[in-house]
C-alpha cells in the first residue's frame, strides 16, 4: 500500500511531510515502512493518509460481511492481510474433497474448526497450506476480484514460508466507516 506522510514530524522521527511511502499495515493499524534512515520502523496511523490500497476497494463493496485476517509476525512488526468473507469463501471453494475428505484450510473451513473455535488461530503447517494453495485453479473463481486477492494471499503465505514466520487466521467483524 502507498501512504503519504501528512504530519510535520520532529523529535528524531525520520519521515518527510508530503512524501509517499510504500508500507505494510500491521498491528492496530500502524504502518511498517522504510523511513529516511533506510531502516524499517513502525509508525502510528495518524501520521499518514492512505493513497493506494488495492484491497480496500473490494472491502468497501462488502462492508456488512465479516473479514478473515491473515496475520504474520516478525521480530519487529505484525503484518495483516484482511479479506472479506465472500472472497475467502470463493477461494476455499476451489478445494476439492478427496477420498479422505477435506484437507488443508478447507478441512477447518468445512468443519467450522480452527479460526472458528480459537481466534486468532495459528496455521499448523504454513508450508503445506501454501503447497496446496498453489495447486488451486484460480480460473475457476466465481467472483472476478477474487483472483487478485488470491494472488495477494499466495504472496503473503510465500513470504511467511521464506522468512519462516508463523501465520494466524482471525475471523473478525468489519469496522469500515
Amino acid at each position: 500500500m502507498k501512504i503519504k506522510c501528512i504530519a510535520d514530524v520532529h523529535n528524531g522521527i525520520s519521515l518527510k511531510e508530503d512524501k509517499i511511502y510504500e508500507a505494510i499495515q500491521g498491528q492496530k493499524g500502524w504502518y511498517a515502512l522504510e523511513d529516511e534512515t533506510g531502516e524499517r520502523y513502525v509508525y502510528p496511523p495518524h501520521l499518514f493518509e492512505v493513497i493506494e490500497d488495492d484491497l480496500i476497494k473490494y472491502q468497501k463493496k462488502h462492508k456488512d460481511e465479516k473479514e478473515i485476517q491473515f496475520i504474520k509476525q516478525s521480530e519487529c512488526y505484525q503484518e495483516i492481510l484482511s479479506i472479506c468473507e465472500s472472497y475467502f469463501d470463493d477461494i476455499i471453494n476451489l478445494y476439492t474433497s478427496g477420498e479422505s475428505g477435506w484437507t488443508g484450510l478447507a478441512r477447518y473451513y468445512h468443519s467450522k474448526t480452527g479460526w472458528y473455535e480459537k481466534n486468532p488461530w495459528k496455521i499448523p503447517y504454513v508450508k503445506d497450506v501454501l503447497r496446496e494453495f498453489k495447486k488451486l485453479e484460480i480460473d475457476n473463481l466465481k467472483i472476478k476480484e477474487s483472483k487478485e486477492i488470491f494472488c495477494k494471499l499466495r504472496d503473503f503465505l510465500e513470504e511467511a514460508v521464506q522468512k519462516n514466520e508463523c501465520v494466524w487466521i482471525s475471523l473478525r467483524e468489519r469496522n469500515l466507516l
